[in-house]
């Protein structure tokens, strides 16, 4: 195979050149040799420790000198107590909580009122922001269904409701969890009501993804994923913050290339997840056609 090109080569994968960019920006080179002027004092770069330092500076300055968010909401959706949110920074570290009281307000009140919330919270920063609601209702009833027993896609029987979408299936047929399938909008619960009000109304803030807390649970039980989180606000309701804490590190861990998106092949959606995405099932995430 062609040997890999080097640091700077144009064929070079472009996380690499934002590196080497990176230790151009900082670099005062001296004649002869190798030492360098940094915003953080002198600092000998060796030709054989460049690359080493580029990666050191990346962690300071790649994400937002890549397009990457700068913070992360996650929000849990249920009725009763309320709407829990949490903001994290780069370093999974929560710098702000609340709750949306439902009082009287409708779902669409309840949605920009969040807006509000957010929008205060991340004062401009760019953000993206995980819900933990399905993002759509089902426009027909689902035409296809998994067989583990073939591991293979089959037409839906006469007997079968047709409920799920594509990205349900995948996390179920994976043991991922048990996600409580999407309907049409006429047989929608009020959670899921509220859920599509949501991403209707938060889409100007930023980026929106459809988290599953449950399913990343799982997964960082092998992919061990840290945060720093504060508990004033989970009186309310603790399971609820919690998974809208895991909602919001879930979205952090893909924006940085560590997860992976399930589903999508009817259009209507995919589920983030953290981790690797699994080598064996690309038969489950190729809808048919």
């Amino acid at each position: 195979s062609e040997p890999t090109p080097p640091l700077g080569d144009s064929r070079h994968p472009s996380q690499e050149g934002i590196l080497e960019s990176l230790v151009r920006q900082v670099e005062i080179r001296a004649k002869g040799d190798g030492r360098a002027f940094s915003p953080f004092g002198m600092i000998s770069i060796s030709r054989r420790r460049r690359f080493l330092f580029s990666i050191w500076l990346s962690s300071l300055y790649a994400p937002h000198m890549a397009g990457l968010p700068e913070l992360f909401v996650g929000i849990d959706v249920q009725i009763n107590r309320g709407l829990p949110f949490c903001v994290m920074d780069a370093d999974a570290v929560m710098v702000d909580s609340g709750w949306i009281r439902r009082d009287d307000l409708t779902h669409a009140q309840q949605a920009c009122r969040m807006k509000e919330a957010i929008a205060a919270a991340v004062g401009g920063r760019s953000v993206a922001i995980g819900i933990d609601a399905p993002r759509m209702p089902l426009p027909r009833a689902r035409e296809w269904y998994w067989d583990r027993k073939q591991l293979a896609w089959r037409p839906r029987r006469p007997s079968e409701k047709g409920r799920g979408r594509h990205c349900e299936v995948v996390v179920k047929a994976l043991s991922l969890g048990n996600p409580q399938w999407t309907p049409l909008e006429s047989d929608s619960p009020e959670w899921m009501q509220l859920g599509y009000a949501l991403f209707e109304e938060l889409a100007e803030l930023g980026e929106l993804y459809e988290a599953f807390p449950s399913a990343s649970y799982k997964v960082f039980q092998d992919h061990a994923c840290s945060a720093t989180i504060g508990f004033s606000h989970f009186a309310v309701g603790p399971k609820d913050m919690l998974d809208a804490c895991a909602a919001a590190l879930t979205v952090r861990e893909y924006a940085h290339g560590r997860g992976w998106e399930a589903g999508g092949g009817d259009g209507l959606g995919t589920i983030i997840l953290p981790g690797p995405k699994p080598p064996d099932a690309e038969a489950l995430l190729t809808w048919p056609r």
